[in-house]
């Protein structure tokens, strides 16, 4: 092959290579920022708001609380309506309810040997 058409092959090569490339790129950040998902819940409790976020990372949930401590908050059960979080400790299980629709939650400890424990419930805002 003469040279010119040894650089059209390259320049075609080059321009595959690219454009795959790009939609490459353009799905990757798709995946973050269109289904990022993150709940801001607030609670009154002795006289002040307490403020956790809730932050989707694919199949489960990263909980930040309001001194910047993080956990991983597996789901239960999702619909488009609801949303069933779940962390398991070692004698006990704390429930998150989220209704996004409404945009109102629950939280509340199971604890082994105590028989009752008080829920909270309040205000969420959805950013997503």
């Amino acid at each position: 092959m003469n040279e010119e058409k040894m650089l059209g092959v390259r320049l075609v090569i080059l321009f595959t290579v690219s454009k795959r490339f790009l939609i490459f790129l353009f799905f990757i950040s798709l995946s973050t920022e269109v289904f990022s998902e993150e709940y801001i819940c607030s609670i009154s409790y002795d006289g002040e708001v307490q403020t956790n976020t809730y932050e989707r990372k694919g199949t489960y949930f990263i909980s930040t609380h309001r001194f910047g401590f993080q956990k991983r908050i597996d789901i239960l059960k999702e619909t488009d309506q609801m949303l069933f979080l779940y962390t398991v400790g070692e004698d006990s299980v704390f429930i998150n309810i989220i209704d996004k629709v409404n945009k109102k939650f629950s939280h509340n400890y199971i604890v082994l040997g105590v028989d009752e424990t008080t829920g909270q419930e309040g205000v969420c805002l959805i950013r997503d």
